[in-house]
């Protein structure tokens, strides 16, 4: 979901002092984890780097390091579905807080009220959840190298912002003390 976004979704959880921290160092770990092991295991195999060429290059290698059983390259599927498995998971902690954006805006009156309204059962942002959606169907077509531009543009702007509210608010109000 990115590290800058955890406040957005703080409210749901369990004691987030001392969660966070520890979500942290976990997510620290794991990340670096998921860099460090393969690189070490496609080091000591002495598979060149100059393989590593294109877009499912990793899974390529796989394929080689694996081999075939029945035919079948078990290796380069499951790095495969692991990527697939990482992609929706990402999407859905996206989906989870940039959903209540706008349900946090229209609640401080920034948007219209609709945007408050959540399901009674599970209490989700549905309309939130519904208009980001359409965001997102609507950037189907746009191609990867512009979503990507799209992307570190909004999210260049959107950081920049929070900075400056966080300079004004310091301004503003020094002697208000930070929360998580």
């Amino acid at each position: 979901m990115g590290w800058d976004n955890a406040s957005t979704i703080a409210q749901e959880v369990e004691r987030p002092q001392r969660t966070y921290p520890k979500a942290m160092i976990a997510a620290v770990v794991l990340v670096s984890l998921t860099y460090v092991l393969p690189f070490l295991a496609v080091y000591f195999t002495g598979i060149p780097a100059s393989m590593f060429t294109e877009d499912g290059s990793w899974a390529m290698i796989a394929g080689l390091i694996g081999g075939k059983i029945f035919g079948f390259e078990w290796l380069r599927f499951l790095i495969v579905l692991g990527g697939m498995m990482s992609a929706f998971g990402m999407f859905n902690a996206l989906v989870m807080s940039y959903s209540r954006l706008p349900l946090a805006m229209a609640r401080d009156g920034m948007l219209p009220k609709v945007f408050a309204k959540t399901s009674a059962k599970t209490n989700a942002p549905w309309v939130g959840i519904l208009v980001c959606a359409t965001c997102w169907a609507l950037c189907l077509g746009l191609g990867f190298k512009r979503l990507v531009t799209l992307d570190i543009m909004l999210y260049g702007a959107a950081l920049m912002l929070e900075f400056v509210t966080l300079v004004a608010l310091r301004i503003r109000e020094p002697e208000t003390e930070a929360r998580v």
